[in-house]
């Protein structure tokens, strides 16, 4: 619902203040914030309440336009809206503006926002004293500061009527007139000044805002077209669609016998009967509908009057009235010259073009309607009278693309002649124009140049809506949609220039879990807090002199001339550490920050070393700082060339299994064996841990895990077949088991190992990924469990997780972390861990195998406190397959067919 400003509340003025600011510096600009306590959309036209108490910019503000922020020192205050962006100066004043709003602004932040107005301003207290004026109230009075500020306004000798000010002091609204005065500035001119006053308080004072408004243009326009009236020769006015004369001609004051016409409804006139009134009336209504009308009314005394009305070129919402005396009698029967001039001037009114025909004299001999509603007025008025001149009388001037004077001179031309121009006309500003003139060859003359060209045809086609749409794709081209800032190809455009400072430093800040964040929040939250951060690093950038940039999803990065990698960072940090509104909650937020200093090279080079650092520093967790060194470079070459062949390796088959054996102690037979996957390729080294890692990032996972599943499978059917009870181990994380498919992959390999009548495989869970144990991992566990799978908590002992997790799914065993082993024989506490482990698994029924065994002590240790299997270099290291299947045999007693391979624990 749209509410009337006169229809608002009483109270806080601050919703008025904002639209009479619109009003006069962006009347096509939107704001939305809060003020005086609510949500409010406010346009120059209207005050909208929003039903949602947010700042949450409607859609078509995100779909085009340019979205600007009122911010003070990164707290988001407001958004302001404009088809085509407003100036900084203009965002300026709204930050300041907004500022004194908030409940700890001092007056004095007031006093420092009314003295940058550029409108003429004082601010009085109830005693009429000057409290503070803008500086173009100073300069319109030639005035001093210390003439005005502190002085009663009576005493200041202004030629104004201080009595409408003293009727304001007493809450009367006095209706203040435009007068004339001479300018201070300029004794030979006089100005015509407007007034508005209205009461306005900060939190600590209260008084009068007194605002002047320099109408003298709008004045001499006024006289313009009065003058303009009178030279028509009959009676006539410009009245608007209810009827009331904005302006009238002498000709009309003289017919009517009356003065002042101007505010006067023109069917209310004395000069028309009670029926010719109801005539006008239906004729002004018929004309506002569209298109001229002409009717008879009937005069109070006298003969009837002929009134024609037709709306206005330049105005729309305005109609031209002509009277005359007497009734038309109809058209005269046009000769053929005439006829032929009518089917051309209908030809040129199909043109899309402004399109005029000039003789060498410089008159109009023809204009279509065009070009008639850009100069403002009937194109029958203009016909055969000299276009230069007409110009002049219409206000209307030509000015070059560089803003330039163009004397318009077709006839000392080059012919046919093409620019590009600036047209300005008193109704329509200023517009791009393409600027066609060509010759006009006499009849019989198409082949023969020589014979010279008595006419001219002039064209001028509106390059406004494309002018729009290249400035809207050049700001879209380098801007960020959301945010307003700079994109990454806009920040390295403005790094670019040559007065960019060469020293400074670039600070890439990444949110961390940007991804998580905007699948568990809406987007309008998302969107909010991402204007939070472009509002706060905005105001860090506009402190240094630099410049801030949206590089893409939650990543911003932040030019900051001068200063220092260690400045930069505290600068950084001051603005990453306060708290952000996401949704309806305020909450900290994390921040993985890349620092790189120029040292010489150019801004573009350091954003490219701050976005390396912020890479690092996103791999090293949450909430990290990363300065930038050229071993960075280095480890990202190495990183990228480790990608590129874990690529090329899954798909060529580069990659291996090994597997080690392990080691029932009790019986000393070998009950399986670990599938421990191997890059060969490489001559850098990389744990399995660590090539799962690298796996991950490159969301080459499931493909790997596949790979290892079907590969580890196929070995284990292949040593069933001499020795049945053989169980490989195959390690699985967590995250392996949640990518889409990974089990329709892996049933087909468990029902292969199941008709062959083989066990299956151990299924070893990887203990860090029981961190991240949600309730759907228990169901796909528990469908492994009950087709055969052995499940097997693996690295037990290392790094956070909770026991309870223990129960939550049905597990076979435990294999204990390599790092247990290191101090069973050293005594100490040592031991009992390992003998605490064994009985909490005794306790929950769970065998214990111990991982990383070195030596025969190990071995004898473990026995002694009860552990069920071992495996480690004690007994072998990881063998490839081949190898493992002569090992096997080599320790299989007599024969290697249905029998079990086993080893003497005495001969280790």
């Amino acid at each position: 619902m749209t509410v009337p400003a006169s229809k608002l509340p009483t109270g806080p003025l601050w919703p008025r203040v904002v639209q009479d600011l619109l009003g006069l510096y962006a009347p096509q600009a939107s704001f939305l914030g809060q003020l005086g306590g609510s949500y409010l959309r406010v346009s120059a036209q209207s005050i909208e309440p929003q039903a949602q108490q947010a700042l949450d910019p409607p859609g078509e503000w995100l779909d085009q336009g340019v979205l600007d922020w009122v911010s003070v020192d990164g707290h988001l205050l407001g958004l302001l809206w404009s088809p085509e962006g407003v100036s900084p100066e203009v965002t300026e004043l709204f930050n300041r503006l907004l500022a004194t709003q908030q409940g700890t602004a001092a007056t004095a932040d007031f006093e420092l926002l009314l003295t940058q107005l550029p409108q003429p301003t004082a601010w009085l207290d109830m005693e009429l004293r000057v409290l503070e004026t803008s500086r173009s109230f100073l300069d319109l009075f030639r005035l001093e500061r210390s003439d005005a500020v502190g002085h009663n306004v009576r005493q200041l000798g202004l030629p104004v009527q201080v009595r409408y000010l003293e009727e304001a002091v007493q809450g009367r609204q006095p209706e203040w007139p435009e007068w004339e005065t001479e300018d201070p500035r300029d004794p030979e001119h006089t100005l015509w000044l407007r007034s508005t006053v209205q009461p306005f308080f900060t939190g600590q004072q209260s008084g009068l805002l007194w605002s002047l408004q320099d109408i003298t243009d709008e004045r001499q326009k006024g006289e313009w077209l009065r003058s303009l009236l009178d030279g028509l020769g009959v009676p006539a006015a410009v009245i608007d669609l209810s009827g009331e004369i904005q302006q009238a001609n002498q000709a009309l004051g003289e017919l009517s016998g009356l003065e002042g016409l101007t505010g006067e409804c023109l069917q209310d006139l004395t000069l028309f009967s009670e029926a010719g009134k109801r005539t006008v009336q239906g004729l002004i209504t018929l004309a506002a509908e569209g298109g001229a009308a002409l009717a008879h009314p009937e005069r109070r005394k006298g003969q009837p009057l002929t009134l024609e009305l037709r709306r206005s070129a330049a105005r729309p919402d305005l109609l031209v009235a002509q009277l005359s005396e007497g009734r038309t009698t109809g058209a005269v029967k046009p000769d053929a010259a005439d006829e032929d001039q009518a089917l051309l001037q209908e030809v040129l009114n199909q043109q899309h073009t402004a399109t005029l025909l000039v003789d060498r004299s410089g008159v109009l001999r023809l204009i279509n309607d065009q070009a008639a509603q850009l100069s403002g007025t009937d194109a029958a008025r203009l016909l055969g009278k000299n276009l230069r001149r007409q110009m002049e009388l219409l206000g209307i001037n030509l000015f070059s693309a560089s803003g330039e004077p163009f004397q318009l001179n077709p006839w000392i031309e080059t012919l046919p002649h093409s620019a590009e121009v600036i047209l300005e006309t008193p109704g329509q500003g200023r517009r791009p124009m393409a600027l066609n003139i060509g010759p006009v060859s006499p009849v019989g003359s198409h082949e023969d140049r020589s014979v010279p060209s008595d006419l001219l045809l002039i064209t001028l086609r509106d390059l406004s809506d494309l002018k729009r749409a290249q400035a809207q794709a050049t700001y879209g081209a380098y801007h960020d949609q959301l945010t307003g800032l700079y994109n990454r190809a806009g920040l390295r455009r403005f790094l670019a220039q040559p007065d960019t400072p060469q020293s400074g430093t670039v600070a890439v800040v990444e949110l961390d879990e940007y991804a998580a964040m905007t699948t568990a929040t809406e987007s309008t939250a998302i969107h909010h807090l991402l204007m939070q951060l472009a509002a706060s690093f905005r105001s860090l950038a506009a402190t240094h002199q630099g410049e801030a940039a949206r590089l893409g999803d939650g990543t911003f990065a932040l030019w900051l001339p001068g200063l220092s990698m260690k400045r930069a960072g505290l600068a950084t940090e001051q603005v990453t550490q306060g708290s952000f509104r996401v949704g309806k909650s305020t909450t900290g937020l994390t921040f993985a920050t890349g620092l790189a200093e120029t040292g010489g090279q150019s801004p573009d080079v350091a954003l490219g070393n701050a976005e390396i650092a912020a890479q690092f520093a996103r791999r090293r967790g949450r909430g990290q700082v990363t300065p930038y060194h050229d071993e960075l470079r280095v480890q990202l070459a190495e990183t990228f060339r480790l990608e590129q062949s874990l690529r090329d390796s899954v798909s060529s088959g580069q990659l291996k299994l090994h597997y080690q054996p392990t080691l029932h102690l009790d019986s000393g037979q070998i009950s399986g064996a670990e599938a421990l996957l191997r890059w060969e390729r490489i001559s850098t080294r990389l744990s399995p841990h660590e090539l799962l890692e690298l796996a991950a990032r490159l969301r080459l996972l499931q493909p790997l895990s596949d790979w290892v599943m079907r590969e580890a499978m196929q070995q284990q059917r292949a040593w069933n077949e001499l020795w049945p009870n053989l169980r490989v181990g195959i390690n699985v994380s967590l995250e392996e088991l949640r990518q889409p498919g990974a089990l329709g992959a892996l049933w087909p390999l468990l029902e292969q190992l199941e008709q062959q009548g083989s066990p299956l495989p151990n299924i070893e869970i990887s203990a860090t990924s029981m961190v991240d144990f949600r309730q759907q991992d228990a169901g796909v566990l528990q469908q492994l469990h009950e087709a055969g799978a052995a499940l097997w908590l693996d690295h037990f002992g290392e790094g956070v997780m909770s026991l309870t997790s223990l129960t939550e799914f049905p597990l076979t065993g435990l294999k204990l972390h390599p790092q247990m082993m290191s101090g069973l024989e050293r005594g100490g506490r040592g031991p009992d861990l390992v003998a605490a482990t064994l009985d909490l698994a005794g306790r929950l029924n769970l065998q214990v195998t111990a991982v990383g065994v070195e030596t025969p002590g190990q071995l004898d240790a473990l026995k002694r406190l009860g552990c069920h299997q071992a495996q480690g270099y004690a007994i072998s290291p990881p063998l490839k397959a081949t190898a493992l299947g002569d090992w096997l045999r080599d320790h299989t007693p007599g024969g290697p067919l249905s029998a079990t391979p086993a080893l003497d624990l005495s001969s280790i």
